[in-house]
């Protein structure tokens, strides 16, 4: 909404306060008037404005400057479904101009009018090409709609022709990562960084992206950049990149002194680097003791939920198998070989009903496969 009222401010500016009755042959008062009413409207005073279009109506019903005029003063003084009305109308005799459908996009903004104001939003990108706010504008409609290529397009088109800016990089970023270009993504998130990007987090993201791309060493950079971080949290980052390049005791030797204090990710984090620092080591029970301490504080990795349960069933402990199971299952988008464990567990803990609903939902998001039918069989028997 800020970028719609600023440009609309400008586009007033530019266009309202100046207005002229053209060629229509009005009488210099009614002119005098136009221009009082124009002033008024730049200066803020909206009932004011409307006291001297309202009197010319009569006289010009339909003209589209005056119409255009009152749909301002009607904006401005809080009666915005008659200023929509009215602004159509001018529309409608022929009055396109960059300040009236910069106001029909405010209004339709605001009213939720997603395709009108889209419609506005495309004239505008033809009226006013040398404005790029109206294609960053129509960018962030369409990524909102999904329609993620069609932004990426708009937002490539102004870094062409104006230049980079770190909010174009942003966003071009957002896009990369929600396609799972994620090495595209780190490139314009440094990109935004070193154009002025500072926001709080955004150095750790990109230590974690390049963690994940598996740069430890460039990742550890943008560790050492992050601002506002405690030590400690730092002393996490650096761990994990230990752990990634092979150095266990290194990493577990940072992490000896964790604060009571943390909140429950860091905790998690922790958990998961103590838990293959002692997988590494060939302490199997310690991993386990890590790796479920990991999960209560939150953490979602199939990996780690399947690497509990295996080693609780290994020890007899059906139940926290299906506990750890259970919870992970029922996540969205949970993987095949999770559901399959699940539907397992609870057929051997007769718990069928639960089972069925898994098994459906293994076979409608993962297709039919042998394990599925053994799972179908096993079922079947327990009747």
């Amino acid at each position: 909404m800020k970028l719609v009222r600023s440009l609309l401010v400008a586009s007033l500016l530019a266009s309202a306060i100046c207005a002229q009755p053209g060629d229509e042959g009005w009488p210099d008062a009614d002119v005098a008037a136009l221009h009082r009413a124009s002033a008024a409207i730049e200066g803020g005073r909206f009932d004011e404005a409307l006291r001297e279009l309202e009197a010319l109506l009569p006289a010009h019903p339909r003209s589209g400057t005056l119409l255009r005029l009152v749909g301002h003063a009607l904006a401005g003084s809080g009666r915005r479904l008659e200023a929509r009305e009215t602004l159509v109308r001018a529309l409608a005799l022929g009055e396109l101009s960059v300040d009236l459908l910069a106001r029909l996009v405010e209004l339709d903004r605001e009213a939720g009018r997603e395709q009108a104001m889209l419609a506005a939003v495309r004239l505008l990108v033809l009226l006013a090409p040398e404005e790029p706010a109206w294609p960053r504008l129509l960018a962030e409609l369409a990524h909102a709609r999904g329609e993620n290529a069609t932004a990426t397009r708009l937002y490539s088109d102004l870094v062409e022709r104006d230049g980079p800016t770190s909010e174009l990089a942003e966003r071009l970023g957002l896009l990369a990562y929600e396609r799972g270009d994620e090495r595209a993504a780190a490139v314009q998130w440094e990109t935004a960084f070193f154009l002025g990007d500072r926001a709080p987090g955004r150095a750790r993201r990109l230590a974690t992206l390049w963690l994940r791309l598996g740069d430890p060493e460039r990742a550890l950079t943008w560790t050492r950049l992050e601002s506002g971080s405690s030590a400690f949290e730092d002393h996490v980052v650096q761990a994990e990149l230990l752990l990634a390049a092979g150095d266990a005791p290194a990493a577990r030797a940072l992490l000896a002194d964790a604060p009571m204090e943390l909140d429950a990710s860091t905790r998690a984090r922790i958990a998961v680097v103590l838990g293959h620092c002692a997988r590494r080591a060939g302490d199997e029970a310690e991993a386990l003791r890590r790796f479920r301490a990991a999960l209560e504080a939150g953490a979602t990795s199939e990996d780690l939920v399947l690497f509990v349960a295996d080693r609780l069933r290994l020890a007899g402990d059906d139940a926290g198998a299906l506990a750890v199971l259970r919870p992970a299952a029922e996540r969205a988008g949970a993987r095949a070989d999770l559901l399959e464990r699940t539907v397992a567990s609870l057929i051997a803990a007769g718990e069928l009903d639960d089972a069925r609903t898994f098994l459906a939902r293994l076979v409608e998001e993962h297709g039919w496969s042998e394990r599925a039918e053994r799972l179908v069989r096993s079922l079947a028997a327990r009747r």
